[in-house]
């Protein structure tokens, strides 16, 4: 085991930082592997704190709450209906509609006129992400030899912490 410096993609560190913690509370293959884990997870807790805060997320908008509840008051009011009388649903989770389509498109449109910066910037979201998890950030980590990884180990995470 030893300590080093590695620069990796913030979308690294992120999934690094929750498989690790996502480990911290169970039961651990072996004493080495769960320091391993303990120490990594530490290392990058405040790098991965700081990405949260950078990613946008719509929620942290002021205009959020007046928007989200529009948007279930469109629900309510044009979204088909399933035999007993409640929204119906589409398998990705946003509601359906088809008999009133047009009357929702329309209602919607005046929505986002309305809200027209909070849906620009919920519009480039993706975008805006992808660009901060593709930046490079240096941690400081704790590495194991080839050798010393559990069975099972996700190749992702010998292949950035394994020398």
């Amino acid at each position: 085991m030893k300590v080093s410096e590695i620069t990796i993609s913030k979308y690294q560190l992120k999934q690094l930082f929750e498989e690790f913690n996502s480990k911290l509370m169970v039961d651990g293959v072996n004493a080495k592997y769960s320091w391993f884990i303990y120490k990594n997870s530490e290392a990058m807790a405040q790098e991965y704190t700081k990405l949260m805060g950078e990613l946008y997320d719509e929620r942290r908008e002021p205009d959020f709450p007046a928007v989200f509840r529009a948007q279930m008051d469109l629900a309510e009011k044009y979204a088909d209906r399933t035999e007993d009388g409640k929204i119906a649903y589409a398998p990705n989770g946003l509601p359906v509609y088809t008999e009133h389509a047009k009357e929702h498109a329309e209602e919607f449109a005046k929505l986002r006129e309305q809200y027209s910066e909070f849906f620009a910037k919920l519009d480039k979201k993706q975008s805006v992400n992808s660009e901060l998890f593709s930046q490079q950030v240096t941690v400081q980590v704790t590495q194991l030899e080839l050798s010393e990884f559990p069975p099972n180990t996700k190749p992702y995470i010998i292949g950035l912490l394994g020398y």
